[in-house]
């Protein structure tokens, strides 16, 4: 049985893998690793944070960490279908689960004398309760992916191999390696043969004349080292001679790295992305893909990809080579007085929080962690300040600003800012205070701007 998650990412739930830990974890591991409350719900707010409140987790090219979360997820999905198998113990001899993150595939041996009308709804019953069990406890979807295949049929077998390559294509079968890398490398020529000499498909729906699987044997170490030897990059220079490189569209880093093996060849390629006269996205992707393994050397493409409307603002960011922002957006401070700050402890914690506030419209711990961030930073920069930060009162901070020469007004809004603060419904107000009301918008954003201000006055561009 092959298994299926549908937008498996965009469906993990950090809480629920959270809990899971806590639960199955032993609590001297937990202890050593300091995996508590707060550690839950440290991690709780930074995934909300990055994600914007969203479901999922956020995913980019060679993205270590989420592939590893992706991967840790489902473990507990292998309970889950452990749990469900045992159900069946008078059915099934002995099974494997194998997976490579969302992708499942369970092998199951029955015991022997079972019909086969008695496998077959077995597979369907397990393949049901498995899908219910996944979204009941972990919120996950099986898409229509989902398959089954009889090992004793020769073809089954053969379409579930094929399935398994396109998952881990460097994954090599019994009797794959009876191949020589020579071979191989042969057989790719032939490949890339028979690819010249076929029209070119608008559609690029290259499955009956082109074999991928062979191609992607590039990715075989012993492979790639072949195409260095003369021999086989003067015959790539000869099947590339009068190529239509619109078939490069197909399979595109495959065949990008048979392309520069010979020199030759990868100028003509860069020639012709060169005379590509008005770029589709998969143009694009396609000129980013070369420079990529030129290392980004190529001013003429580069230059090209400028003149494309949605590639002309990161182009400009790139050939002005102006990748840090002159304002980083955090209350209008500039780059330099930002830099100033990076080593004030807990200030980044404080600023998450308040972000984390400010987009869920929860302003009244918004204020607060607003009013801790401030405190933290006057307490860096005032050299007159006590031992600890619990000890710096407002009362000192206020003159820590009347030495900075903050206009008054500005100064008399951040004491209101702490009078504020005691009168907040997620402090403690003394008594003097009476009643206490929450903070809403308009009221959040004033003293929000008020600390701006104040920032940009007594922020410095170069304490470090």
């Amino acid at each position: 049985m092959r298994l299926d998650v549908s937008n498996y990412f965009d469906t993990i739930s950090i809480r629920k893998l959270l809990n899971n830990l806590d639960q199955y974890v032993m609590p001297s591991i937990k202890k050593r690793h300091h995996f508590d409350p707060f550690t839950i719900q440290e991690i709780t707010q930074f995934f909300q944070f990055v994600s914007r409140g969203q479901q999922g987790i956020p995913q980019s090219d060679n993205d270590v960490v989420s592939g590893y979360i992706g991967y840790l997820y489902l473990i507990f999905g292998e309970l889950i279908i452990d749990d469900e198998i045992a159900k069946y113990n008078d059915l099934v001899e002995t099974y494997s689960i194998i997976r490579y993150v969302d992708d499942i595939f369970i092998s199951v041996a029955f015991e022997e004398g079972i019909s086969e009308h008695r496998k077959a709804a077995f597979a369907d019953r397990l393949v049901a309760q498995v899908a219910h069990t996944l979204y009941q406890k972990l919120g996950l979807n099986m898409n229509l992916k989902t398959k089954l295949f009889w090992l004793n049929d020769d073809d089954e077998r053969d379409e579930l191999l094929n399935e398994i390559r396109q998952v881990s294509p460097e994954y090599h079968f019994s009797g794959d390696d009876d191949e020589t890398p020579e071979n191989k490398a042969n057989a790719i020529l032939n490949q890339l043969n028979q690819l010249k000499g076929k029209p070119v498909d608008p559609l690029r729906e290259y499955s009956k004349t082109l074999n991928e699987e062979i191609l992607r044997e590039v990715f075989d170490d012993r492979v790639d080292q072949l195409f260095n030897m003369d021999y086989f990059r003067s015959e790539l220079q000869y099947i590339f001679s009068d190529f239509n490189f619109d078939h490069v569209k197909v399979l595109p880093f495959e065949l990008l790295i048979l392309i520069l093996k010979n020199e030759d060849v990868a100028i003509q390629f860069r020639d012709y992305l060169l005379g590509l006269e008005y770029l589709t996205a998969v143009d694009t992707n396609l000129i980013l893909r070369f420079l990529c393994q030129t290392e980004f050397t190529d001013p003429e493409l580069i230059w090209k990809l400028r003149q494309n409307d949605e590639m002309h603002d990161i182009m400009n960011v790139f050939l002005d080579a102006d990748l840090y922002s002159s304002n980083p957006g955090y209350f209008n401070l500039s780059y330099e007085q930002v830099l100033s700050l990076l080593s004030i402890p807990d200030l980044l914690i404080q600023t998450k929080n308040r972000i984390l506030c400010e987009r869920r419209e929860d302003y009244s711990p918004a204020l607060n962690h607003l009013l801790n961030e401030f405190q933290s930073v006057c307490f860096y920069l005032d050299t007159n300040h006590p031992k600890q930060l619990k000890q710096y009162t407002s009362l000192e901070l206020v003159k820590f600003l009347d030495k900075c020469h903050v206009p008054s007004e500005v100064r008399n809004a951040i004491e209101r800012l702490f009078n504020r603060r005691n009168s907040n419904t997620v402090s403690h107000p003394g008594e003097e205070y009476g009643s206490v009301w929450g903070v809403d918008s308009d009221e959040y954003h004033n003293y929000r701007n008020q600390v701006g201000q104040c920032l940009k006055l007594i922020v410095p561009s170069s304490k470090l």
